[in-house]
């Protein structure tokens, strides 16, 4: 992703990349909604079930495709599937992290409320086997959760210098963390020993980062890749030396709030609050 001319705007492999991204959070800030009487904040498709969970500004969930409900008394600002589709990890303006059977929506917490956040939760991501997950807070920690327990293992505090955790995503292999935050850094995690590996900095110069957004990896995970709140354009790291790539304008007209990259394949969307989605992808040689 290092070369801007590289990557181009394109509807070819659009079809490609939405299957490839069924289970990822898309995070659009609309006007438009289905289910809903406000804007639409997230929504999540989870493949085995074909189970469409979307969430609205004000309160609630709504499961369109079995029209099930669960009525949270806080704003929804992150879900994630369990990989078997059964349940869903939903976090909220609520310091409390929550479990739902995703065919009862019978809710579980932590029987320990130590292991809770102290304030709203910003990001929460299973990791690919389930056994664990990883969820980013306001109150500046990163938190590593068992997945069958559904104790906290480890508490990162202030991972991002005190400043609020915006996104924390696994690694494929599980053994690292990759977070963002409003200090603009991106950074490395080992689960192992719980240090910083790398930093990614350089986004955000000219101005502290006011609204949330999300660090990714590329397919391979060689990249790191964050957008720039000020710029709106795209920061790229080698995600080995954090060297800094040439910056991609993303075309939006406003600040871009989500980003998600394929998992298999060279290509990702934006989401921005110009009320539109961008798809991109990196030509091959042959194309």
């Amino acid at each position: 992703m290092a070369r801007r001319a590289g990557l181009r705007g394109s509807g070819r492999l659009l079809g490609a990349l939405l299957r490839a991204l069924c289970a990822c959070a898309v995070s659009v800030h609309s006007e438009r909604s289905i289910g809903h009487d406000s804007r639409l904040h997230f929504s999540r498709r989870e493949p085995e079930t074909e189970t469409l969970i979307g969430g609205r500004r004000e309160t609630g969930a709504g499961n369109w495709h079995c029209a099930l409900s669960s009525q949270e008394a806080e704003m929804l600002r992150s879900i994630s599937f369990h990989p078997s589709g059964d349940f869903i990890l939903v976090g909220t303006q609520h310091p409390t992290l929550r479990l739902y059977d995703i065919n009862t929506f019978q809710c579980f917490v932590s029987c320990n409320p130590q292991d809770q956040h102290t304030d709203a939760i910003c990001s929460v991501n299973y990791n690919p086997s389930a056994n664990m997950y990883v969820t980013g807070s306001k109150d500046g920690c990163i938190k590593l959760w068992d997945g069958v327990s559904n104790r906290c293992i480890t508490t990162f505090e202030k991972a991002h210098d005190g400043a609020e955790v915006c996104s924390a995503i696994f690694s494929k292999n599980s053994k690292y963390i990759l977070s963002s935050g409003k200090d603009s850094v991106a950074k490395l995690w080992e689960i192992s020993t719980g240090r910083t590996l790398v930093r990614y900095t350089g986004a955000g110069l000219s101005g502290r980062q006011v609204h949330r957004t999300q660090a990714v990896f590329n397919h391979t995970e060689d990249y790191i890749l964050l957008p720039d709140e000020r710029t709106i354009s795209l920061c790229c790291w080698d995600s080995r030396t954090a060297e800094r790539r040439n910056l991609l304008s993303l075309g939006h007209n406003n600040i871009v709030r989500c980003i998600v990259h394929s998992p298999t394949n060279p290509g990702f969307m934006t989401c921005s609050d110009d009320f539109r989605a961008r798809f991109w992808y990196r030509r091959s040689t042959t194309d």
